[in-house]
């Protein structure tokens, strides 16, 4: 058997991260039928094709490329036009899932009917214990993300037909606003469990993550993007700016303080 699932992977430069993506996917307790990768205009997409296409999986795999650098925003959207299957779920090249991530989320929305889920996400799995899974299963109201993203992008499962694309004009908080938008359509489901994992801590890490000023930057640009569009009122507008603004200096100053320890 095989979940009805489409992996949808951005890569740029990710060659030495991509084949542990790839291993964790096939390492799944329920196979999926389709991975597709976006190469989004890498130096150089030799490693990818010499990594990949020497090996045989378990599902179909489909590699994308695109012209130019782009973003995450604009490969995932590539990635999710190009879909066959009726479900979609997020994995970026350097992180993983654990082994009943499919079959636990996949599971849970088929018995549900839901069309769009999460769960919970470790930041780096080299220096986390274990973390313990229950079957608990709450619902995130739209409310939930004045108070900042509780989601992470490789947690989502998504009905493809219902999804609401990234917007490609953001290049960071893409996410944010992609699952405010979506939760504004459907219900989200948060399933109480660890099934995705990354290698790099959450505060002050590599990446599109680097930058604490960007990423504040780019959660109040991704609320005016969303009050312009009149997608959320303005006291929702006002709530999440303002929190936003409290939790930045909080933010720094735990980090901060981290490297001082």
């Amino acid at each position: 058997m095989q979940a009805d699932v489409s992996a949808i992977i951005p890569y740029f430069n990710a060659e030495k991260t991509i084949q542990r993506a790839i291993a964790s996917i096939e390492k799944q307790t329920l196979k999926i039928k389709e991975v597709i990768i976006i190469d989004d205009g890498s130096e150089n997409i030799n490693p990818l094709n010499e990594i990949l296409l020497r090996n045989t999986y378990s599902f179909e795999l489909k590699i994308i490329s695109l012209d130019k650098n782009s973003g995450a925003s604009a490969a995932r959207n590539a990635g999710i036009n190009a879909a066959s299957c009726q479900y979609i779920a997020f994995l970026d090249a350097d992180d993983i899932w654990l082994p009943d991530k499919i079959a636990t989320q996949y599971s849970t929305m088929i018995l549900s009917g839901n069309v769009f889920s999460g769960h919970h996400y470790i930041h780096d799995i080299t220096s986390t214990t274990a973390k313990k899974n229950s079957t608990y299963i709450r619902k995130i109201q739209t409310s939930r993300f004045i108070f900042g993203n509780p989601i992470a992008t490789p947690t989502v499962m998504a009905k493809k037909d219902q999804f609401i694309l990234f917007d490609e004009s953001l290049t960071r908080m893409e996410d944010y606003k992609c699952w405010i938008e979506n939760s504004l359509k459907n219900e989200i489901l948060f399933i109480d469990s660890y099934l995705s994992a990354g290698f790099k801590p959450p505060l002050g890490s590599s990446g599109l993550s680097q930058s604490m000023q960007l990423m504040h930057n780019g959660c109040l640009t991704a609320i005016r993007k969303l009050k312009m569009e009149n997608k959320i009122p303005f006291s929702y507008f006002l709530f999440a700016s303002i929190f936003e603004l409290i939790k930045y200096p909080l933010r720094c100053l735990r980090y901060n303080l981290k490297n001082i320890r």
